[in-house]
């Protein structure tokens, strides 16, 4: 009967052990999983608000300045002896152009004449007829001339088809001052008044 009960205790030591080992090896060893990083979402970026194209500011286009006008034409004859007078005496060879005729006659007295352009006939008076420091005078325009020219009318010295409307006698031409000199003033189809010729003497009129 001992010995049954020991053989009873010993299985029953035996089962336990048994379900112990069970119990052990039937749970599942989990490791849990660290947790998952969330990413945050990432913001957007700014949308860039559409900016309107600048307009580049019109520049201030260039205002054309008014071309240089000529000096108006002398009203009376009067204006225009006194507008060519003051240029001869200023040597303003650029103004005594616009008085003269094209061509341009110079003559000299007793002997022949030229035809110039009144560009060639400005050099001649800056170089010759009117140099630096000449003073020009002038004798009264209502002086008859005609006992100067050999009893020749002014008037018609230059022939039927000009009209002479004024002749001047001055002084104080030439490299020396000497010489004398007429200009012959013509007035044109037009109305308007020219310089049409210097009739010059380098040792002066004489009458007689």
């Amino acid at each position: 009967m001992l010995r049954k009960a020991r053989y009873a205790l010993v299985l029953l030591g035996l089962l336990a052990v048994l379900l112990a080992a069970c119990q052990t090896t039937g749970e599942t060893d989990v490791t849990p999983l660290p947790p998952t990083a969330t990413t945050e979402p990432t913001p957007e970026a700014p949308t860039a608000e559409p900016t309107s194209a600048a307009t580049p500011a019109a520049e201030p286009t260039a205002t054309a300045e008014p071309a240089a006008t000529t000096e108006a034409p002398a009203a009376s004859l009067d204006e225009f002896i006194n507008q060519l007078q003051l240029a001869i005496a200023a040597r303003d060879f650029t103004a005594m152009q616009t008085f003269m005729t094209d061509p341009f006659a110079v003559g000299y007295w007793l002997s022949e004449g030229v035809s110039l352009t009144p560009a060639e006939a400005a050099a001649q008076f800056e170089s010759n007829f009117l140099p630096e420091g000449a003073q020009i005078t002038w004798a009264d325009p209502a002086m008859d001339l005609a006992p100067l020219l050999q009893g020749q009318p002014p008037a018609t010295f230059l022939g039927p088809d000009k009209q002479v409307v004024a002749t001047l006698l001055s002084y104080g031409w030439g490299p020396d001052g000497a010489g004398e000199a007429i200009q012959f003033i013509t007035q044109q189809p037009d109305g308007t008044y020219r310089w049409e010729l210097m009739l010059y003497s380098g040792f002066g009129f004489s009458v007689g």
